[in-house]
């Protein structure tokens, strides 16, 4: 289970920082390594070689970069967990939920512990072992 504190450190940092993302997704992914950031990444409009690795479902949409992977490319350290937020203009918690290639992305790295933020304003944990 993730530590109170560096879960409000990540949703603090990301309400400081809700005007980086491109678009109107607001997303942040912290890679954490027991209880160390090691790595943090936003959705941007950019593209990465591993867009070929793990391709989006709708090829002809522009290229983005989630921020789950991101995270992942920001860093050599690979953790393993990571925490998803989506955060509203207003700083508020919106649904994050990886999506299926995101999904596969984190399963390759062998990140099995997953917290995304949910529509209510909470966390959800999802662990794949």
């Amino acid at each position: 289970m993730i530590a109170t504190c560096i879960l409000n450190s990540c949703i603090r940092t990301a309400r400081r920082l809700v005007h980086l993302p491109d678009g109107k997704s607001l997303h942040f992914a912290f890679l954490l390594d027991g209880r160390n950031v090691v790595g943090f990444g936003y959705n941007q409009h950019r593209t990465h070689p591993y867009r070929a690795m793990f391709p989006a479902p709708e090829p002809t949409r522009p290229a983005w970069i989630h921020a789950e992977a991101a995270a992942i490319f920001s860093t050599r350290k690979i953790g393993d967990s990571v925490i998803v937020l989506r955060i509203n203009r207003a700083g508020q918690l919106r649904y994050s939920r990886p999506c299926g290639c995101c999904q596969n992305l984190l399963t390759f790295h062998n990140i099995n512990r997953v917290y995304y933020s949910t529509g209510v304003g909470d966390l959800f944990i999802e662990e794949r072992l």
